[in-house]
């Protein structure tokens, strides 16, 4: 199997040739736009899950402190 970036076969194997498909199809069959539009997909994507981490933190935070005024309440009883 190839893997030198010159043939652009490496991007099978890095993402998988199902998932590159998808990408391929779209740019009626050229690799390099294929891969533009991988990449152009990842930034949005990767900015979501960015938002979702704080979402997450602040989810469990709260969570953690309600936990813990019921417990301190509990054992305050």
């Amino acid at each position: 199997m190839a893997t030198t970036s010159s043939d652009g076969l490496w991007i099978e194997e890095w993402l998988s040739t199902g998932r590159f498909s998808t990408y391929f199809t779209a740019a009626g069959g050229s690799r390099s736009r294929a891969l533009e539009l991988y990449e152009w997909n990842a930034k949005p994507s990767a900015a979501f899950l960015h938002d979702l981490s704080h979402l997450e933190v602040g989810l469990r935070n709260a969570c953690d402190r309600q936990l813990a005024a019921a417990t301190a309440v509990t054992r305050c009883s």
